[in-house]
């Protein structure tokens, strides 16, 4: 309510793109309408990425909420959860599993420049991972920290 921050907002919807809940929250003030249509054309751009990514992953959501349901897993979960003996695991609270397969680290903080660059830490756990984005290949059990801007939500 402390204004609109039109970053922050385009964060949020990439990161509940990727939570169990993907929702907006609005009122009925004209200042903080919410449709994505009514940002910049970059904070657009960024949410459609965000939204397209969302009905990509539509049956992953769904097997994985029916995993949840039968076997008592969370289906968004603490890397800790997967990996309880791992130090890293619990020195990484801003990163987290998305059901089985996804490992999702959200931007959060606000970025730099015209672009909003902004950094985030992964820890990589063992096993090969890829960047759902670039298609780059990581190579676990090692710490690594990002620069991305707006556009590109996570890294997962």
């Amino acid at each position: 309510m402390g204004g609109r921050n039109e970053e922050s907002y385009t964060r949020w919807v990439q990161f509940g793109a990727l939570t169990a809940a993907l929702r907006s929250h609005s009122t009925r003030s004209p200042e903080m309408d919410r449709r994505p249509w009514k940002y910049s054309q970059q904070a657009e751009d960024s949410m459609r990425i965000a939204f397209h990514l969302r009905s990509e992953l539509f049956p992953y959501i769904y097997s994985s909420v029916w995993e949840s349901c039968t076997e008592s897993v969370p289906l968004t979960r603490p890397m800790y959860i997967e990996y309880p003996a791992k130090e890293e695991a619990y020195r990484n609270p801003q990163q987290y599993f998305f059901g089985d397969n996804l490992l999702v680290a959200p931007i959060t903080s606000p970025g730099e420049g015209t672009n909003e660059v902004a950094h985030q830490t992964v820890w990589w756990p063992p096993g090969d991972w890829y960047d759902w984005f670039t298609g780059e290949r990581f190579t676990g059990e090692r710490t690594e920290t990002f620069q991305r801007h707006q556009s590109f939500p996570t890294i997962c």
